[in-house]
């Protein structure tokens, strides 16, 4: 098969690419370099507009029954050990807040770009080719050999240590700001199991921690650490992990045979203030490898999975007027910027207001369950589809 579309990277930005193009006619060739299922580093959240951009897929049916657990509750203890307890209703019956384990939610999405028309083959990518400055391939190495696939349009999805970025967009690499995470799964906890926990501690502020519950007995647990603070401070994740598992609000609930396994570091890129170019001639970039991560919250499957969604709009558009140009491609950076950048730079200045004036946007934080107040709209927005309430206390 000669492909119209090489997509290289099967996560969630990747896969709704390939769905999207795949139903509508177009051959897609899907490369990942790990078979399915996979892990992944990540909190492992599904927020409702998420889920809203999967029922678009037409993947509602696979998440409704793939028995990921809901959450209809947030707890959020401040760096003041101000507890603040906020309830969460979807705004409508089909779209739900869930922990979705990676290694069970990615093969979802890959699955049903398989089963929309799209082949999938297991490669390593190594560098797009490039001809005349047009992007006309991909340079792949498979069983120790390297092979070149020729297509008419190439999709890089291949995350945030993305081969494809680091040729077609170096500055992404060279310029923003990285975010490492430390995530493993804790067992032996006491929990709520459809409650999900947010930290924002002094050891580890300005970023948070977290516990996400997958089951009754286990849950998620991690923390990041931006990189320009994690050196000054002389601890590596593992020493910060300790520090918050000593949380007063944690050490309390340990068992005496709790235990952390699968436990992963990895770093991620923080979407900035200005979109780097995501468009060229006969290329586009999409997901973690546009540098789309949530600079505030770190959640990144919503804006990968609508990211794809566009690229597939808009490649289909190209494909369909044979032209795949950066003319035409340069509409995806557009709708980009209309659809996800106004949501990313509210981010950015909550998560400068939080650098700067830490214990005013605490303050803040503890009038979250005021619906007139700015920090209950920005939680709103930035959720996707979800209303809140509840209380504060201390």
């Amino acid at each position: 098969m000669q492909p119209d579309v090489i997509i290289v990277g099967a996560g969630p930005g990747g896969s709704a690419a390939a769905i999207t193009l795949a139903k509508n006619g177009h051959k897609v060739l899907l490369l990942d370099r790990k078979e399915f299922p996979r892990d992944k580093v990540c909190g492992d959240g599904l927020l409702p507009g998420s889920v809203r951009f999967l029922n678009k897929l037409g993947l509602k049916d696979q998440i409704q029954t793939a028995g990921f657990n809901p959450i209809n509750e947030m707890m959020v203890i401040s760096p003041e050990n101000t507890t603040i307890n906020i309830s969460i209703t979807p705004r409508d019956k089909d779209t739900q807040f869930y922990i979705a384990p990676r290694k069970d939610f990615d093969v979802l999405l890959q699955r049903k770009a398989v089963a929309s028309g799209a082949k999938f083959l297991i490669a390593n990518a190594h560098e797009p080719v490039i001809t005349d400055g047009v992007v006309t391939g991909i340079n792949i190495v498979k069983n120790g050999r390297v092979s070149t696939f020729t297509s008419t349009i190439l999709i890089g999805a291949d995350g945030s240590s993305s081969a494809m970025a680091r040729t077609l967009a170096p500055q992404i690499h060279k310029v923003q700001q990285r975010i490492l995470w430390r995530r493993g799964y804790i067992s032996g906890l006491e929990i709520d199991p459809q409650r999900a926990e947010f930290y924002f501690i002094k050891e580890i502020a300005p970023c948070g921690a977290w516990i996400f519950p997958i089951s009754a007995t286990s849950a998620n647990i991690g923390l990041g650490q931006y990189q320009q603070d994690y050196i000054p401070k002389q601890k590596n994740l593992n020493d910060l992990m300790e520090i918050f598992l000593n949380h007063p609000h944690i050490k309390p609930r340990l068992s005496a045979d709790w235990k952390i396994s699968n436990s992963k570091s990895w770093y991620y890129h923080l979407a900035t203030w200005n979109q780097p170019r995501i468009a060229f001639d006969g290329a586009l970039l999409v997901g973690d490898a546009a540098s789309f991560l949530d600079p505030f919250s770190g959640e990144g499957i919503k804006n990968a999975l609508h990211s794809g969604i566009i690229a597939g709009e808009i490649v289909d558009e190209a494909l369909r007027k044979k032209d795949y140009s950066y003319s035409i491609l340069s509409g995806y950076e557009r709708r980009c910027k209309k659809e996800i950048y106004s949501v990313i730079r509210r981010s950015l200045a909550i998560k400068k207001c939080f650098e700067l004036f830490p214990m005013q946007m605490v303050k803040l934080f503890n009038r979250i369950n005021n619906p007139n107040s700015l920090t209950h709209r920005f939680i709103e927005k930035q959720s996707g589809n979800f209303h809140i309430g509840g209380d504060a206390s201390n």
